[in-house]
């Protein structure tokens, strides 16, 4: 049997069962056909088994509990609970408890029984509530024995404490943490397990579990362990190896089927030597007695064990453990070890063998047997093949990847990976300086084989290329210039719109493209490449032009003007084009048409963009760059005129301006500087008296004011006397004189004012 029909089994088929319905489908069933019944045997007033969050002592099944709305807590106080045949009616009958997402026992409960044997639903009551606390204060120690089945099937508690509850008296384990989403790791180890007889399904479906511990647990008195770990993803390690269990135990189908995140597993304490013996009809037989409804031949019981584990590379075997069985009608069955040759999660064959370490360790085995699954399987003698079996895989054959120029000469040292078959590997590109990457031959990534080839990754060295394109006419001459476009190997080129150009203007002159050859846009390649043209010239008494003309508003061409040329009466057309910095706003003359004798001229007019032009300062400094007055800033768009003026600063004498007064901004900043020379102070100044105490604004004003009469009094009295004389070298003496006389009196005059 395909150890993967396991898998699609219905999740809740329990083999052992009289019945094929599932446990959680007959607690459906008993919903639907109890309900009432358990109501009336169990004689309880609705006002006090259901709780609000105002009730403090309602009871269920005679134990005490109360609500927490706001926190969404159920509380069990100290008392006993009372197991009842229908006590599966709880889950869904109490809106409040239902609701919990918290459970709280603050007592110890007791349990009692009717004489039948029934599960308890206390716990699966809150199914989703994600904690549970005081584990602790519930006792199973009583007079059982007690039932755990089914104890928190389908909850999503993510922590047990187990460790201090009492079970000597539990018989039934079977589903107990069966598809518990949340619970990650279990201790047991606290648990009396001695007196049970069932464990199927008890960690069935926990997809978050990662860990199970039993500790030396007494499991002797167990028949049926079908399924008991099924499926569960993550699990990664249960301690099987202190188990005790007897040969008594009858079923171990699926037991770890599906876990495949383990890698390591101990079975040699799982007597397995009458699981071979049951048979798929034997589900009505007692337990370990080989009488009941089957026959106790040669069966199934072992089928799948270890099928889908994936991952396990360390598995360790005794004397009562059994790989394979067959049934009466002849069928084959075995534990399931995954197989040489079949795929693994990733799609990948899990190639190897198994090996017995022997004298050897687990890293490097050294036993004589040396197996595939399916021998191993087959061959293993419990009698002799006893021990711990490592998986040894094959090594693979080394892959080098090399990294070569096109002459095949490397360019780096060859790179060889190494490993085991099965195992991953991966290459990559890389860049060589001066080299370009042309190809890869070969698996880049994937699994090692026994037979892999070489990864050659190629490169061109990246010489100058160019690419040229040529115009000639009939005869074979040119009549246009070369275009020639200059790269390095794989750069990519684009001569398109130069060609059309050329091809344009050619035509307006009367020729016609007759063929052509090449390529004009694409990637360089190793050594030079071209591309060519041939026109035939067309008589001029045949050939007509049409210009096309781009200007702005003024009348200036803004680009470059286009002539379309061709044979009078072809058809023409002429396109507006987009030009940066300016928007189109009217065309002049015919855009389409027929060419004519006549030159034709269509115009294409355009409306400049406002540019915001960079600012234009203005600076006003003496001759050492110190600022005289505040810099001045021109804002305007770019063609937009804009004007400077020097300034009158008091006791500067304009000298000179850098930089352009008047003028356009542009898209470049500008800086104008108008340069002051400080006037000289050579007035005479006699020790004075003191003055009478005057405001600094006053004095400066005041002494401005006299400085400038001075002044005019001087050139006043220099120039009429200048004007009197006659024009000899005599008289420049006298003149000098006089100018003497005058400068004297006028500083006396001045003193004189002073002391006044």
């Amino acid at each position: 049997m395909n150890p993967l029909v396991a898998l699609a089994d219905d999740q809740s088929h329990i083999s052992s069962d009289s019945s094929s319905q599932s446990a959680s489908e007959q607690i459906n069933k008993n919903n639907n056909q109890a309900t009432q019944k358990s109501k009336q045997q169990n004689n309880v007033d609705s006002k006090t088994n259901k709780a609000t969050s105002e009730t403090e002592d309602a009871t269920l099944n005679g134990l005490p509990y109360s609500y927490d709305a706001t926190t969404k807590t159920v509380t069990y106080h100290t008392g006993t609970y009372n197991i009842t045949r229908d006590d599966s009616v709880i889950n869904g009958d109490i809106a409040d408890i239902n609701n919990a997402e918290h459970v709280v026992i603050d007592g110890k409960i007791n349990f009692v029984r009717d004489n039948d044997y029934y599960n308890i639903a206390l716990f699966r009551a809150s199914s989703e509530a994600n904690t549970i606390e005081g584990l602790k204060n519930v006792d199973f120690s009583g007079a059982g024995p007690y039932t755990l089945k089914s104890l928190f099937l389908n909850t999503h508690y993510r922590s047990l404490d187990l460790s201090s509850l009492g079970t000597a008296s539990i018989d039934n384990t079977t589903e107990m943490f069966r598809n518990m989403p949340n619970l990650e790791h279990v201790d047991l180890t606290a648990l009396d397990m001695s007196n049970v007889t069932r464990t199927e399904s008890m960690f069935a479906f926990d997809p978050s579990l990662k860990s199970v511990k039993f500790g030396k647990q007494n499991l002797s008195n167990v028949h049926r362990m079908t399924k008991m770990f099924f499926h569960d993803v993550n699990l990664e390690s249960v301690d099987t190896e202190n188990w005790t269990t007897s040969d008594q135990l009858d079923g171990v189908k699926n037991m770890f089927n599906g876990d495949s995140a383990m890698k390591k597993l101990d079975i040699s304490t799982i007597n397995m030597t009458n699981t071979a013996m049951l048979t798929s009809d034997s589900k009505t037989q007692e337990p370990g007695t080989g009488t009941g409804g089957g026959d106790w031949t040669p069966g199934e019981g072992l089928n799948s064990m270890l099928a889908n584990m994936i991952q396990l590379k360390e598995l360790k075997v005794g004397v009562n453990n059994n790989f394979k069985s067959v049934d009466g009608a002849g069928n084959h069955y075995n534990v399931g070890l995954h197989a040489v040759g079949e795929k693994d999660l990733n799609g990948y064959e899990y190639l190897g063998g198994w090996r017995n370490i022997g004298a050897g360790t687990v890293d490097n085995p050294a036993g004589e047997n040396s197996w595939s699954s399916e021998n191993f399987m087959r061959f293993f003698d419990r009698s002799k093949d006893a021990g711990t079996y490592v998986w040894d895989p094959r090594k693979a054959d080394d892959v080098t990847v090399r990294y070569v120029d096109e002459n095949n000469n490397y360019l780096e040292k060859p790179i060889v990976i190494q490993g085991n078959v099965g195992d991953p590997y991966s290459t990559k590109q890389k860049v060589f300086e001066g080299y370009t990457f042309h190809d890869v031959q070969g698996d880049v990534s994937g699994r090692l084989t026994d037979s892999v080839k070489p990864i050659i990754y190629t490169y061109y060295k990246n010489n100058g290329s160019n690419h040229t394109v040529n115009f000639y006419d009939m005869n074979g001459k040119k009549i246009a210039d070369q275009i020639n476009r200059t790269g390095t190997y794989q750069d990519s080129y684009d001569l398109t719109d130069q060609v059309n150009k050329t091809l344009a203007a050619l035509k307006a002159k009367g020729y016609q493209s007759v063929s052509n050859y090449g390529v004009i846009k694409g990637n360089f390649g190793k050594v030079h490449d071209g591309a060519g043209y041939i026109l035939t010239k067309l008589p001029a008494s045949e050939v007509g032009t049409v210009k096309a003309n781009y200007v702005d508003e003024q009348g200036k061409t803004i680009t470059d003007s286009e002539i379309k040329g061709g044979k009078l009466g072809s058809n023409y057309k002429t396109e507006k084009k987009d030009i940066k910095g300016y928007t189109f706003k009217a065309v002049k003359g015919n855009e389409t048409g027929q060419i004519t004798k006549q030159e034709q001229t269509v115009t294409y007019v355009y409306t400049k963009n406002p540019e915001k032009g960079a600012d234009v300062t203005v600076k006003y400094t003496d001759e050492n760059g110190q600022e005289l007055a505040k810099s001045e800033v021109k804002t305007g768009n770019v063609g937009d005129k804009y004007t400077t003026e020097k300034k009158e600063l008091t006791g500067y004498t304009f000298k000179e301006v850098k930089g352009s007064t008047n003028g356009e901004f542009t898209d470049k900043a500008q800086t104008v500087t108008y340069i002051y020379t400080k006037n000289d102070d050579n007035s005479v100044k006699p020790s004075e008296p003191a003055q009478p105490n005057t405001p600094d604004n006053q004095t400066d004003s005041n002494t401005n004011a006299k400085n400038d009469t001075t002044n005019n009094i001087v050139n006043q009295v220099v120039n009429n006397v200048e004007t009197m004389l006659p024009k000899t070298s005599a008289q420049k003496l006298t003149f000098a004189g006089i100018v003497s006389v005058a400068l004297a009196s006028i500083a006396g005059i001045m003193i004189w004012k002073k002391r006044q």
